[in-house]
């Protein structure tokens, strides 16, 4: 293999890296100012781990999809054995190719580049010890805000009302819990497959500065609970979020509800006497919904089909957010201005790679 295409993703993505080692290591120095023992901090590996599983995980899924079309496409009245060999000689061809090309060393810097949103959750457990939420105030402020800009009703009141009368609770339940996945689906196809140069670059900056500056910086800036913990952390104050946690209550108790669960861990941890836990609670802004949004941009670039798939996702995310209480509603409203800022800016930055492709000629 020659060191040309590794030459060319580094030179591509060194920016990218160094901003993620630079975000790497102010997170870590957060970490050590708040006294968070070192012991703790050991969760790093275990989120780098998962991500490395996932990336070979991604990469095997490939390589399985590949054969499998392969063996389909063979000629079925030479028999079993023979299409098998046809279809790994085939699949060994493209492995190759494909190791040996631009792709996977554009793929292996980007995950670097990306792996950056693993000491996201770090900075997120801070958040309390930084700026408690408590002191900061936020809360009431936003509840306010969703308040007037919904012409003076909380969204939660008629999307609650809708969303039960026809009966949809458990698909927002198990959409909101898919996002991971979905996330973890997207950022892997930007990876491996997409061989556009400045899509996939645009994706990855876009995605990279949103962890920093919404999920983290904002996020600490703007520390908040959110509806769903609103009366947790302040009693003193009239329970306007209590029809969402009622509702909640009331679609737990007739199966199991996966954002109950997480409810259930998030005040665990928020109670205990732990600095750093392995999530925590964080309202506004709605990494969900920047996400989310963030591939409704994407996928806009790829066709009508990934367009309409990724506007119905981000639609499920908003509702569910707001349904099931995690989020206010301008949270979604604060990441979809401030990921649709980044990505402009991140396109006339790049505008220069357009047009290249990584299998083809520069």
């Amino acid at each position: 293999m020659t060191a040309t295409p590794w030459k060319d993703a580094f030179r591509d993505h060194r920016m990218a890296l160094a901003v993620s080692a630079v975000y790497a290591l102010a997170v870590l120095a957060e970490a050590f100012y708040c006294r968070v023992p070192l012991s703790n901090l050991m969760h790093i590996f275990g989120y780098v781990f998962m991500s490395v599983m996932i990336f070979i995980t991604f990469a095997a899924g490939m390589y399985i999809f590949a054969f499998l079309q392969f063996f389909m496409a063979g000629d079925g009245a030479k028999g079993f054995l023979h299409r098998w060999k046809t279809a790994s000689g085939q699949l060994d061809i493209v492995t190759r190719s494909y190791l040996e090309g631009r792709r996977w060393a554009y793929a292996c810097m980007a995950f670097l580049a990306m792996s950056a949103d693993n000491f996201f959750f770090v900075s997120k457990s801070l958040i309390n010890a930084v700026n408690p939420y408590v002191e900061a105030g936020w809360d009431p402020v936003f509840a306010a805000w969703d308040k007037l800009l919904h012409f003076g009703f909380y969204p939660h009141e008629f999307i609650i009302t809708a969303t039960n009368m026809i009966g949809a609770g458990r698909i927002l339940d198990a959409a909101y819990a898919l996002w991971l996945l979905v996330m973890f689906f997207v950022t892997g196809y930007t990876m491996f497959v997409d061989t556009d140069l400045f899509r996939r670059l645009r994706f990855l900056w876009t995605y990279l500065l949103s962890w920093i500056v919404l999920g983290t910086i904002g996020a600490t800036a703007f520390s908040s609970v959110g509806p769903l913990f609103y009366h947790d952390f302040y009693p003193q104050l009239p329970d306007i979020y209590a029809p969402i946690t009622k509702n909640m209550d009331e679609l737990n108790s007739t199966g199991f509800l996966f954002a109950a669960k997480t409810r259930q861990m998030l005040l665990g941890w928020a109670h205990n006497d732990r600095i750093f836990d392995p999530n925590a609670m964080s309202a506004m802004p709605s990494m969900h919904l920047a996400v989310s949004w963030i591939m409704v941009l994407y996928a806009r670039a790829l066709g009508r089909t990934p367009f309409l798939l990724a506007a119905s996702f981000f639609v499920l995310m908003y509702l569910g957010s707001v349904y099931l209480g995690f989020h206010y509603a301008i949270d979604a409203y604060v990441s979809v201005a401030v990921t649709s800022l980044i990505w402009w800016i991140a396109g006339k930055c790049l505008s220069r790679h357009k047009g290249q492709q990584l299998d083809g000629a520069a």
